[in-house]
């Protein structure tokens, strides 16, 4: 049999690395001294990391797979109004030393690794083709996108901290407060979920929450959910894509003048 021949300068840029995981280097020991041996890095154009880390027990595949799902929240995104040259968002993150840890296991309130990063842990986030994906395990549903999107919105949208789209940002934060009094988000199906908006508001994180919901709906992350009607366990208006174009066109426009 032949040898396989190099893929073409055309290939996506990921297809051409010759390895995304490697072994958590030796000056990171704050992440090595907790257990996270595995780590990934995107290098933002202004030559900075925008560094992951995986503990012992998560896969490489799910590193790569947040890697790959960063990468494409940072992908360009031509014609859209936020989204067509996304360098200084990729810049912004690293400035901001933007990290995302992927722990062990699952969340516990009070129990995270005391250290300064965005955490998605072990048990949320399915692979394709395990049994908690082609399942529907709803006890491990994929927050993938929710977390490290909000990573890219805190650290190179700008939220808390300084980022490269404060007008943006502006326009999430106005359309989440909106989302609230017309319905479309927020719904209180429990009283949890009354107090939970007041603590978003106080903390000034309702933006980050209503966009990453936006987001799950249009990535089709809730289409399987047949509990109840809509997204993010019923406190989204919208449930798929095309709920989304006829029950929250603003959610959708803003998410679209960001993302593919």
């Amino acid at each position: 049999s032949k040898p396989p021949e190099p893929l073409p300068a055309t290939a996506h840029p990921f297809c051409l690395k010759d390895k995304v995981v490697n072994a958590t280097p030796q000056n990171e020991s704050a992440y090595i001294s907790q257990g996270f041996d595995k780590y990934a890095e995107i290098i933002a154009p202004n030559g900075k990391p925008i560094k992951l880390f995986a503990q012992n027990q998560v896969s490489a595949e799910k590193l790569r797979r947040a890697h790959s799902l960063m990468s494409f929240f940072l992908q360009n995104v031509p014609s859209s109004q936020y989204g067509s040259d996304k360098n200084e968002v990729a810049n912004s993150m690293a400035d901001n030393e933007a990290v995302l840890m992927m722990p062990n296991g699952g969340h516990v309130e009070g129990n995270e690794p005391n250290l300064p990063a965005q955490p998605l842990f072990d048990d949320e986030t399915p692979m394709e083709g395990s049994q908690w994906f082609m399942q529907n395990d709803w006890d491990h549903r994929d927050a993938a996108f929710e977390e490290i999107f909000h990573l890219v919105h805190d650290t190179g949208i700008g939220t808390y901290l300084q980022g490269a789209l404060p007008e943006y940002q502006s326009l999430l934060r106005a359309e989440a407060e909106e989302s609230i009094t017309d319905g479309r988000w927020g719904i209180a199906i429990d009283p949890d979920v009354t107090h939970w908006i007041e603590e978003l508001r106080q903390e000034d994180s309702l933006a980050q929450e209503y966009i990453a919901a936006v987001i799950d709906s249009y990535y089709g992350l809730w289409g399987p959910f047949d509990e109840r009607s809509g997204g993010m366990w019923g406190i989204y208006t919208a449930k798929t894509r095309e709920e989304i174009g006829t029950k929250d066109e603003e959610g959708k426009t803003l998410l679209e003048a960001f993302l593919p």
